[in-house]
């Protein structure tokens, strides 16, 4: 038996920096569970779409969402915290399950996977050849860097911070997020 079911919008949802607005999507409740399905709205200069649901009596979450064209070097230090990671355009989709009311149950409850691309992006802080390659554990030892002066003398090296893309997959369970091979 549904007991509420409508359209709603949210002007602004904010969880710790992710910030998204003009939401809207069609609820209902069903059986002591929130249904948001229809899910649209923009995030990070990006769009997300997908549904939520929520359990009332369990507070089981369950989130199928997708995210696209977002600016990359934004959702990244949103999400993760990341101050000038890289640069692009991600997407990004995401099946996961939670339960709880506070982010630390959530996150040890945190269930599922998350695929992602960056499209045409640079690298800020990681992921350039030349910051490898300056690293102290390279630069301070004598046969390292004699074995590579010559490569990073070379006018390419400074070149490596761009990127057609990279993609990716982050899966959760018991409390821990693994990164699968990242490939660019």
């Amino acid at each position: 038996i549904t007991v509420i079911s409508g359209k709603g919008t949210i002007s602004k949802l904010k969880s710790g920096a992710i910030i998204a607005e003009n939401l809207s999507g069609d609820f209902n409740l069903k059986k002591n569970t929130l249904y948001v399905r229809n899910i649209e709205g923009d995030a990070f200069s990006g769009k997300v779409r997908g549904s939520v649901s929520y359990g009332v009596m369990n507070e089981k979450i369950g989130v199928d969402m997708v995210g696209t064209n977002m600016n990359a070097l934004n959702a990244i230090e949103g999400a993760a915290g990341i101050k000038n990671a890289l640069t692009g355009k991600l997407s990004w989709v995401a099946k996961v399950n939670l339960k709880g009311l506070t982010e630390e149950a959530m996150m040890r409850t945190l269930t599922g996977k998350v695929n992602f691309n960056i499209d045409n992006g640079t690298f800020g802080n990681i992921g350039r050849l030349e910051t490898l390659l300056g690293a102290d554990n390279v630069v301070g030892n004598s046969i390292m860097k004699a074995a590579l002066s010559g490569v990073t003398a070379l006018p390419a090296v400074k070149n490596t911070a761009d990127f057609t893309y990279i993609a990716g997959e982050l899966t959760f369970a018991n409390g821990w997020a693994n990164l699968q091979p990242i490939k660019t």
